[in-house]
């Protein structure tokens, strides 16, 4: 078995297994034929298409395309975001992220892992397994004997510790003193997945993650105006094709930047 195990490559190991993997070893693995993917739509139903699948990084604020992978269909997104995440600092080792966003599809022991190696924060909706242990509720916040919500107060980036309040409702409880303490504080590394900066449930969560959206906007204009939706070629040319959709893409976003910025200057001097 451990021979076996030593003779798949990094695409056919568990994701966990592919975390030593470095960005090269990845790139050289990642299969580019066309495959045959089934997936669930956005309806909940299951539906298979044969051919190649792209992913992306994409800068949520600025809309640019930060790193692209052009892959067989059959990978699954967790997969790919090892390969994007590895390669990040190394195109732009300069750049410092604070979050990285993902739906469902992300939720993955060793992405939150890799995720906080980079020295950012994962925001990432989460799969319940199963149910949350008693006194936390499916945010993993903390809960009152009553039922309420603890109030998420702060972050100490320090120790990586999450403030929990009491809730508004406990006022004047009568169990305030006794069964239900005054402050929670617990820390990242306990569950790096259930535990997020911020904290799962909190109004600044729920605004982080919504940028998300952004990702799906850069999706559809590549399919729409760059020609990503409209290409039947296989192999080398379907990559191309997406290298330069991609391309296309952040100098007409860049040359928009410009073209705004000289009117906003404009209209200032007038």
């Amino acid at each position: 078995m451990e021979a076996y195990e030593q003779s798949l490559g990094p695409f056919q190991k568990t994701i966990e297994a592919m975390l030593p993997y470095t960005y090269d070893e990845l790139l050289i693995a990642l299969p580019r034929h066309a495959a045959r993917c089934d997936k669930k739509n956005t309806k909940g139903r299951m539906t298979s298409y044969y051919g190649f699948k792209a992913n992306l990084l994409v800068d949520t604020d600025s809309q640019y395309i930060l790193s692209g992978l052009f892959s067989s269909a059959n990978p699954n997104d967790q997969r790919m975001a090892v390969v994007l995440l590895k390669g990040l600092l190394l195109k732009f080792p300069g750049l410092k992220v604070k979050h990285i966003l993902g739906d469902k599809g992300y939720d993955c022991a060793a992405i939150y892992q890799l995720i906080h190696s980079l020295g950012a924060y994962p925001a990432i909706s989460l799969i319940h397994h199963k149910d949350p242990p008693a006194g936390m509720n499916l945010d993993y916040t903390p809960v009152c004997a009553q039922g309420h919500a603890y109030r998420y107060d702060s972050f100490d980036a320090k120790y990586e510790t999450l403030k929990y309040t009491r809730p508004s409702e406990c006022k004047g409880c009568a169990l305030s003193g006794t069964d239900c303490q005054k402050v929670f504080k617990i820390r990242m590394q306990t569950d790096l997945r259930l535990h997020t900066y911020p904290a799962r449930g909190s109004e600044s969560f729920t605004t982080l993650y919504n940028k998300r959206t952004a990702v799906e906007r850069v999706f559809a204009y590549l399919k729409e105006y760059f020609g990503m939706k409209r290409t039947r070629h296989r192999g080398v040319r379907a990559s191309v094709d997406f290298q330069l959709s991609t391309l296309a893409y952040n100098l007409s976003k860049f040359a928009l930047d410009k073209l705004n910025q000289q009117m906003r200057s404009s209209q200032q001097v007038a």
